[in-house]
């Protein structure tokens, strides 16, 4: 057999590892957990809101239920910082510091797009919070959000997605490019 036939031999089996690799995760239900487990990840960021693209890199930190997040400009510095705790959420822009119970509203009025933090905790790993939520093909719909999670890495806390993709109708879109796990 030439060398040809054997690499043409091995191209199903490279092909279908590449694949098994973009296999979306499946959402699991939350249960009865109440709070998404503790986990610090960085990436980058990328939303496009009515028409806009906005670009980033971000750093959260979610502890016993409280969110610290970072986000940042393409050069690294900080142009917000999230901190929400069970009835609030306080967010530092344009070196002003409003605080507010709803983190979308806030967020929207703040940075031009609406963060859907109370929820984010749980579907940064690819699974639904905990209530109603519907399948949908390759990911699940949940609270007017469609949420795709993909590329899961083995982390000690169970497979985790890479990539998580949020939609809320047709002009807004918010994708995370997960850099690590911790």
């Amino acid at each position: 057999m030439s060398r040809w036939h054997r690499l043409l031999a091995l191209l199903p089996v490279v092909l279908m590892a590449a694949c098994a690799q973009l296999r979306p995760m499946a959402p699991v239900d939350a249960g009865h957990q109440a709070e998404a487990p503790d986990f610090r990840i960085d990436g980058r960021l990328a939303v496009k809101a009515t028409g806009k693209g906005h670009y980033g890199n971000f750093d959260w930190k979610r502890v016993a239920g409280v969110d610290d997040v970072a986000v940042m400009s393409p050069l690294g510095q900080i142009v917000a910082t999230l901190n929400r705790q069970r009835d609030a959420v306080c967010l530092v822009a344009h070196q002003r510091e409003r605080c507010a119970a709803d983190t979308e509203q806030l967020t929207e009025a703040e940075l031009g797009w609406p963060l859907p933090l109370d929820n984010l905790g749980w579907w940064i790993l690819g699974r639904p919070a905990p209530g109603a939520w519907q399948q949908d093909g390759a990911g699940f719909v949940q609270d007017g959000w469609r949420i795709v999670a993909e590329s899961p890495v083995d982390t000690p806390a169970g497979p985790r997605p890479t990539r998580v993709t949020l939609t809320r109708g047709s002009d807004l879109e918010i994708r995370f490019a997960i850099n690590g796990w911790q």
